[in-house]
């Protein structure tokens, strides 16, 4: 589970971590880190190559901002931080900072599966946050279902996610950050995957640019749900239909 973090990590803390920390910088991210983990760095830098290179195919060229890279071996050291309990990874788009932490180094290191695939994948969907942080004038006017969509698109594109066999709750509940926290107790759904699925819908039925489009209308109408329905000729409501109809026939 990953999370955008609303409130600004506390500052004295985060610079205490920075400061302790090694730094590596690398293209326009700072990556700070234990010695434990410089073993990593290639993988790790391998990764954000993925990563500038699939954001820039969804999003096109957005401007680079520096942004701060933490690496945690500890989650409780990294939810002190985010004060979110059990994440893989936050971002914070007001702090521009995005924090992992990390499990099974040596297997990373051995390129096994899932150890790889799992640590690769929080790097890019955090990631994913940032560069739609950058492409976004304004991330709230985006749903946190489009955002979170978006983000488990590009960690889970190449690798396939489960088929949405839960139930699916409706997008327009999927809208705030309190309405995401509250859907993760949910039983026998899955918001993320929910989300995943409705990007991957988006991009099959009209394209990769999709996605750029609808973002570039909304940035300009301010308004997500008139920009949506003007690119997709879907409404938010028609759109919880539509897609488990594509996967489900």
């Amino acid at each position: 589970m990953a999370a955008i973090v609303t409130r600004s990590p506390e500052g004295k803390l985060k610079n205490q971590i920075k400061d302790s920390y090694l730094q590596e910088e690398y293209k326009h991210v700072s990556i700070y880190h234990e010695k434990d983990f410089s073993e990593l760095l290639p993988i790790t830098k391998e990764t954000l190559d993925l990563a500038f290179v699939k954001t820039e195919a969804l999003f096109g060229n957005t401007y680079q901002e520096p942004i701060d890279f933490l690496v945690f071996q500890d989650s409780e050291e990294m939810s002190k931080l985010s004060g979110v309990e059990g994440g893989a990874g936050f971002y914070s788009a007001e702090d521009k900072l995005l924090a992992i932490h990390y499990l099974d180094k040596d297997l990373i290191l051995k390129r096994e599966n899932y150890p790889l695939y799992m640590f690769q994948g929080v790097i890019l969907h955090e990631y994913t946050h940032y560069a739609f942080a950058q492409k976004a004038k304004d991330l709230n006017i985006y749903p946190l279902w489009f955002q979170e969509g978006v983000a488990e698109y590009i960690e889970a594109e190449d690798q396939g996610a489960p088929l949405p066999e839960s139930e699916s709750i409706p997008f327009a509940q999927l809208t705030t950050y309190e309405q995401w926290a509250e859907a993760r107790y949910i039983e026998s759904t899955n918001n993320y995957a929910q989300s995943y699925y409705a990007i991957e819908f988006l991009i099959e039925e009209y394209g990769e640019e999709v996605i750029s489009k609808i973002m570039n209308s909304a940035n300009t109408t301010k308004d997500f749900e008139k920009s949506f329905k003007e690119i997709t000729g879907l409404t938010i409501n028609e759109l919880d239909k539509v897609y488990l109809k594509f996967y489900r026939e």
